[in-house]
């Protein structure tokens, strides 16, 4: 054995690596059965941070989701107002399927795991003013991805303004999560 090859042999295929930060503000309105029939109407934030690595021959994404924001919901002239914090993460892994791929399409398949734990609080329900679920779901996921780059400059024109079109990579993807096993608390 040489040195080289052991080495060689060692190594982790490099892959691109992304991070991707989220944030948003959302309207929503849930209804909860847990603790009571009101209709609950809000502006919750959320916070998220996931890690996405890839190739053409495997793929994982590991996120997680913070949720929180006050809701209101109202009867007559009764206002009563909730909390909600949610936590999400999720982690899918797929792997490329040879039999089924070539060079312009990309077949992938594989698994997903995602859970979220929601904590509501509201206290004029006094017994009922806490509500905690934890639902978690294990998924089979298959992923195809089309190459729809420009493999060549293109010089167009458009009524009296010409333009030129640079060359560029491109994909077309559309992934399917199917829920085998969902599990609450």
């Amino acid at each position: 054995w040489s040195s080289d090859v052991c080495s060689s042999d060692l190594k982790k295929e490099k892959r691109p690596t992304y991070i991707g930060f989220e944030y948003g503000i959302s309207n929503s309105k849930f209804r909860d059965f847990a603790t009571s029939p009101l209709f609950y109407i809000g502006k919750p934030m959320s916070l998220g941070i996931s890690r996405t690595r890839l190739n053409a021959k495997r793929e994982g994404k590991f996120s997680l989701t913070y949720l929180t924001g006050k809701f209101n919901s109202s009867v007559g002239q009764e206002v009563t107002q909730s909390s909600v914090k949610t936590l999400a993460f999720s982690y899918s892994k797929l792997y490329i399927l040879p039999k089924f791929s070539n060079e312009k399409w990309n077949l992938k398949t594989g698994g997903k795991i995602y859970s979220t734990a929601n904590l509501r609080s509201n206290q004029s329900l006094q017994n009922n003013a806490t509500g905690i679920e934890i639902i978690t779901s294990l998924m089979g996921s298959i992923k195809a991805e089309r190459d729809i780059s420009r493999t060549a400059n293109k010089s167009k024109k458009f009524l009296f303004i010409k333009y030129n079109l640079k060359e560029r990579k491109r994909k077309l993807s559309y992934k399917l999560n199917i829920g085998f096993i969902n599990t609450s608390y």
